[in-house]
């Protein structure tokens, strides 16, 4: 009688994983492979005392495969202008935003194969908890301190 019981749980448990995968959304949590950072500068203008702030960020990329659309991620920034270079040429690129935090800059037409730099200006505002870039005050004085933990860099500036 245990066996049976064990065997019907078993199938239970089978026909109940099937349809469930069945179901289940197949999601891209991830940019995809088309493009590979190589590197990336960042320059911030902050003020403690400013709610404000904005930056520039650079990141060498290689384009693996002919693309019209370079993912980055980025969280609660305003993307101002976002455009790619290879040495005199500048290819515009218009910035829209996708799920789980993914921005896609989209050229008019393909990116040819080869090595860029894509050049995002942004601005954000300072957080007020503890992840991201936050403000912390001490004494009267304000501070700002970073929590780059998992995925709170995003919060701060645009990256891969």
């Amino acid at each position: 009688m245990r066996r049976i019981i064990a065997l019907m749980s078993c199938v239970v448990m089978s026909v109940t994983l099937s349809i469930s995968s069945a179901f289940a959304k197949d999601v891209e949590y991830r940019l995809p492979s088309s493009v590979t950072p190589t590197f990336q500068k960042i320059h911030l203008n902050i003020d403690p005392d400013a709610a404000d702030y904005s930056g520039v960020t650079v990141i060498d990329i290689s384009v693996n495969t002919p693309t019209k659309k370079v993912g980055f991620y980025q969280e609660d920034l305003t993307v101002t202008q976002a455009f790619l270079t290879q040495g005199d040429t500048t290819i515009a690129l218009t910035v829209s935003e996708g799920d789980y935090n993914m921005n896609w800059g989209e050229a008019e037409s393909d990116i040819a194969k080869g090595d860029y730099q894509l050049n995002i200006q942004f601005k954000g505002k300072v957080n007020t908890s503890s992840d991201g870039m936050y403000l912390s005050r001490f004494e009267e004085n304000n501070y700002i301190f970073t929590q780059f933990e998992d995925m709170h860099a995003r919060k701060a500036f645009p990256s891969f």
